[in-house]
């Protein structure tokens, strides 16, 4: 049980995390001198995007903090497209234990063996910690999109808004759209996919890499089946490796996690506490 509720406390810190940092470290800009050949490879990426309205399978998960490693995590996993993006785990004869879900509302923590819940908007993310982040900044990361943080859907207009330079053959992209915050992406130069995203918290030496690998088909389009999720510069090294399995393109329902009226609400670090006692 340990095991399994660092991997639900990582995936709240992959939204927390922001707030450890604090050495100081200027992030350098990129020239803005570029080819047209990159500008036009980044325009078709951000035109071949939105493919799914809903994925579904199973993940694994595997959870690395200060080189300690977890033990293997299996959990169903749901994404829908402007709804919400759901973990649950269910490891005694498939009776679901607890379930993570983000949506617009911001991060439900449901703990089925004790009765209990926990919600945090992105409201209060924003103002404890001084980030700018959403859920469809989250939708992009799990989907594998470029994005600009508030913007629903990108558009080709939309390339002026990030710094293009190439590197080795392979493209990458920087936009400081949001204010506390600096994003940049990998684009490859051989498959033109997108291999890397980094956010990094401005005015610190802290940073969030997102990578990914594994490419295989999914309904018409290249998804990454292998995730691997990292920090620099928080102090103690986190590491998330996300494997998904049993893919399928579904339909989006559009129902959420509703709470038993019996559940009791508690703050997150309680529940969080209480877990791992």
């Amino acid at each position: 049980m340990r095991s399994l509720i660092r991997i639900y406390v990582f995936s709240c810190l992959v939204i927390l995390l922001m707030g450890g940092c604090s050495s100081v470290r200027k992030v350098e800009k990129t020239p803005p001198s570029v080819r047209l050949s990159a500008e036009t490879y980044v325009r078709k990426l951000i035109e071949s995007e939105s493919a799914w309205d809903a994925i579904s399978g199973k993940a694994t998960l595997f959870l690395e903090v200060g080189g300690e490693r977890s033990k293997k995590i299996a959990a169903n996993v749901r994404i829908e497209r402007g709804n919400m993006i759901r973990f649950s785990v269910a490891p005694l004869l498939g009776i679901e234990a607890m379930r993570l879900e983000i949506s617009s509302d911001g991060v439900l923590l449901l703990d089925r063996l004790h009765k209990q819940y926990a919600r945090v908007s992105f409201d209060e993310i924003g103002r404890l910690l001084q980030v700018d982040l959403d859920f469809q900044t989250f939708q992009s990361l799990f989907l594998n999109e470029l994005f600009l943080p508030g913007k629903t859907n990108l558009q080709a207009s939309d390339l002026n808004k990030f710094r293009i330079t190439e590197n080795g053959g392979d493209i990458w992209l920087e936009t400081d759209a949001v204010r506390y915050m600096d994003f940049g992406f990998l684009i490859s130069g051989d498959s033109g996919l997108l291999e890397k995203c980094c956010i990094g918290v401005r005015k610190t030496s802290c940073f969030l890499n997102w990578d990914y690998a594994a490419f295989e088909e999914l309904d018409g389009k290249l998804f990454p089946r292998h995730m691997v999720l990292f920090t620099e510069g928080s102090g103690k090294m986190l590491r998330l490796d996300l494997s998904y399995s049993r893919l399928s393109a579904a339909e989006a329902v559009g129902e959420r996690t509703a709470v038993p009226s019996r559940y009791a609400e508690i703050e997150l670090r309680d529940l969080l506490k209480k877990l791992d006692e």
